[in-house]
């Protein structure tokens, strides 16, 4: 009876609404009742770190219904993972109905992820176990029942995820998704590797020499390259194209840049031989599909985005030293001492020394060690 008065509101007056809130508290129901509910708004790469969780939830609960708030623009990717998915941007009195709708029993256990904002919605809902990392404001950390510490040590970003369940086994090297079908437009493409050049921020851009290499390499394997990512400024992509049709006498290379949606990227990726690319959002998904990977980092923290094995022994992330100018102490707005990263869109210093100072010797290295049996085996599709 109370959500008919409230569904009779105004949208806009979800403020009044969040006033009787104040007074007023859903049902408290046990842990083992109602189904589960993922508060997961979150980036695109951050999406995929967090699909280890939602991956491994389902196998513990094969019988329990899971739901997962994601953003709006992130449908297609958080479809993948198989569960009900309520998309998201902003609280709203539809969002409250699809979730009512959803579980009408209420959710016994709530998996928060770096989305603290919905807690708020909580008050709402009949609910059980709420748990989660602390956030930064007060009123929504109080419908916290059980806190997640952050770990005082460098660990990988899908690992402080994955800290979220309650299992003890957390092997997240066999947690995974299936490859994609190819839509009909990249069917002829046979086997190949990707160079992704993921960003159109000065700051993270490969430096020319780089890209060179990477092609160098590429080629060696004898596959199809295809080149995704975004279409650069005219003077970098004057340089790029250039590179590509000099290249494009030894190998085919199919030049993909800015011209696939997001379903078709991902789809290129879980059906890739392997994948080079600037540390993105990319790269956590072709960890996901388990497609071998290689990260060169930039400003990017190489302990808490790279790879550490024994969790991806697919991958590799290769980065320079840390810098004094790398200077981001959060991870999504956690404060947490080991965090090393730059967050700037242009380099204020004459060389970008986080991209310069990358080890071209540790990139060949790493490159022949991950991909050295499709060398071995020559051949293109």
């Amino acid at each position: 009876m109370m959500y008919s008065l409230f569904r009779r509101l105004n949208k806009s007056s979800l403020l009044l609404y969040l006033f009787f809130l104040k007074v007023l508290s859903a049902k408290k129901i046990k842990e083992s009742e109602g189904a589960i509910l993922v508060l997961a708004d979150l980036f695109f790469g951050d999406l995929a770190m967090a699909g280890r969780l939602i991956i491994q939830l389902k196998k513990e609960n094969p019988s329990r219904k899971i739901i997962l708030l994601s953003k709006f623009n992130l449908s297609d990717a958080a479809n993948l993972f198989d569960v009900n998915v309520i998309n998201a941007d902003y609280i709203s009195w539809r969002i409250l109905g699809e979730l009512r709708k959803a579980s009408p029993e209420g959710y016994g256990k709530i998996i928060n992820i770096f989305s603290w904002k919905w807690l708020l919605l909580l008050r709402a809902l009949p609910h059980g176990e709420v748990i989660s990392h602390l956030g930064r404001k007060s009123r929504s950390n109080k419908a916290i029942s059980k806190i997640i510490p952050i770990s005082e040590k460098p660990i990988p970003a899908s690992m402080i995820m994955f800290d979220l369940l309650e299992s003890s086994s957390k092997d997240a090297e066999n947690i995974h998704l299936n490859s994609l079908s190819l839509s009909n437009r990249f069917s002829d493409l046979g086997e190949y590797l990707i160079i992704h050049i993921g960003t159109s921020h000065h700051a993270r851009l490969w430096p020319l020499d780089l890209i060179k290499l990477l092609f160098s390499l590429c080629q060696i394997t004898k596959k199809t390259i295809v080149l995704t990512g975004f279409k650069q400024e005219d003077a970098y992509q004057n340089a790029l194209d250039q590179i590509v049709d000099e290249h494009r006498q030894k190998n085919k290379i199919v030049n993909l840049m800015s011209q696939t949606n997001l379903q078709e990227l991902l789809e290129l990726v879980s059906n890739a031989k392997g994948i080079v690319s600037v540390d993105t959002g990319i790269i956590h998904w072709a960890r996901l599909f388990l497609v071998p990977n290689i990260s060169l980092m930039g400003q990017s923290d190489n302990k808490l985005f790279g790879v550490k094995s024994p969790y991806f022994k697919l991958s590799r992330s290769i980065a320079s030293e840390p810098l004094e100018c790398q200077d981001k102490q959060t991870f999504h707005g956690i404060k947490i001492n080991w965090v090393n990263t730059c967050a700037r869109n242009e380099c204020h210093l004459p060389s970008r020394l986080c991209v310069v100072g990358i080890n071209r010797q540790q990139i060949d290295k790493d490159f022949f060690e991950l991909f050295g049996s499709i060398i071995a085996t020559g051949g293109g599709g």
